[in-house]
């Protein structure tokens, strides 16, 4: 006889089993016992032996919630799956996903992350501060893209465009890393772009803002287009390297036919970190100003040769010079420096390329899950094309 809630309710307390049905029963763990539990009496489908799974308290659990229960439990058992195992297995996971906290995944991927101490002084300091407090808790993989879209958002409304853009992008570097990692099976943290509104002047001051980066582009083509600065200048946005490294370029580092620069790891502002040289894809774009220079500095040693003296490169100040020359502030709206920002956040925002990508194109330590940076060839074909298509890019800005 199944039962029912009323039998239920004036059934005394013992330590007999009342059965229901289906192997469902309730039973007081001792006759002393005030509390009454539901179990559910099954065979274990490898080894066909008898096993008990408990379905919870009654009467916190009621008769319908533990049938209920008990019919999952057999949904199971007809797939082949232990229900016992299967409710550890669950517990397992969630005791996981609790741990894996968004704040435990963020200091992983720092710590995978070759940084100064400045840099990662900074890094953590905007975590602690605009992150953490407000998502570092949860588990990673229930944080949904409006949660992340929020973090942003509180950012912007308190005038920290800047910083919201930072923060953007990094949470974007701990989902990539946690997709890799197999924490979670979608990275939430891609769709973020558009929230920060588009600003013209950074910390190092860049122009991000495609109008106005078109006319800066457009005055650097009129500047003295026949001189060895102003043939350097055109060339520092099409490559976006660091100043240094621009104007010390040497012929040899050069391969016209491939459309490669290699730039060694001596040069390398992180050449501590770096066991091979820098490979930049050179555009079609680039190729041509490196074509027009190549009649005038091609017997010299480098390609950006200072007149005076053969033997040596020009100066990035001759460069910044160039630049102010043109009518712009190299301490408060765009520096030569600042072509790297530009492209970064124009890459990303506009043309919708990868971190990564940017990353590993801006000479940066990229590594994956396994701490391993990728190495100086990876993605070459990928960046090969980034790059031209940011060439072509810059020309319609130009129009």
């Amino acid at each position: 006889m199944s039962l029912n809630d009323t039998r239920l309710r004036k059934a005394k307390v013992t330590a007999n089993r009342l059965y229901d049905r289906d192997g469902l029963y309730i039973q007081a763990d001792t006759s002393k016992s005030k509390y009454r539990y539901w179990r559910l009496k099954y065979y274990r489908p490898v080894d066909k032996r008898e096993d008990v799974l408990a379905l919870g308290k009654y009467p916190e659990v009621s008769l319908k919630e533990a049938r209920l229960k008990a019919a999952e439990a057999r949904s199971l058992l007809e797939q082949g799956i232990d229900p016992k195992k299967h409710k550890k297995a669950s517990r397992e996971r969630l005791r996981r996903t609790n741990e894996r906290s968004f704040e435990k995944v963020a200091l992983e991927v720092i710590d995978n992350q070759e940084l100064t101490e400045s840099t990662r002084f900074k890094k953590l300091s905007r975590f602690k501060n605009y992150v953490f407090p407000l998502i570092g808790k949860e588990p990673i993989e229930k944080l949904s893209t409006p949660d992340l879209a929020d973090v942003i958002k509180r950012l912007v409304a308190a005038k920290k465009h800047e910083t919201a853009r930072k923060v953007r992008r990094e949470l974007d570097q701990v989902f990539i890393y946690a997709t890799q990692a197999g924490y979670v099976t979608t990275n939430n943290a891609q769709n973020l772009r558009g929230i920060v509104p588009t600003t013209t002047v950074t910390h190092k001051p860049a122009i991000t803002d495609p109008s106005e980066f078109g006319v800066l582009l457009t005055k650097i083509d009129n500047y003295n287009e026949h001189s060895i600065v102003g043939a350097a200048l055109k060339l520092a946005p099409l490559v976006f390297q660091r100043p240094g490294e621009l104007v010390s370029v040497e012929w040899t580092e050069i391969d016209m036919e491939k459309g490669l620069w290699e730039i060694p790891p001596e040069k390398k502002k992180e050449r501590k970190h770096m066991s091979g040289s820098h490979i930049v894809p050179l555009s079609e774009q680039a190729l041509d100003i490196l074509k027009f220079l190549k009649p005038i500095t091609g017997n010299r040693t480098y390609v950006f040769s200072n007149q005076k003296n053969n033997d040596k490169h020009i100066t990035t100040a001759a460069v910044i010079k160039a630049l102010r020359s043109i009518g712009y502030d190299t301490k408060t709206e765009q520096s030569v420096h600042g072509f790297r920002a530009s492209a970064r956040t124009m890459l990303e925002e506009q043309l919708k390329y990868s971190y990564t990508l940017i990353e590993q194109q801006l000479s940066h330590t990229v590594r994956d899950t396994h701490k391993r940076a990728y190495n100086r060839t990876q993605f070459l074909v990928e960046r090969t094309k980034m790059m031209q298509n940011w060439a072509d890019y810059l020309d319609k800005l130009r129009k």
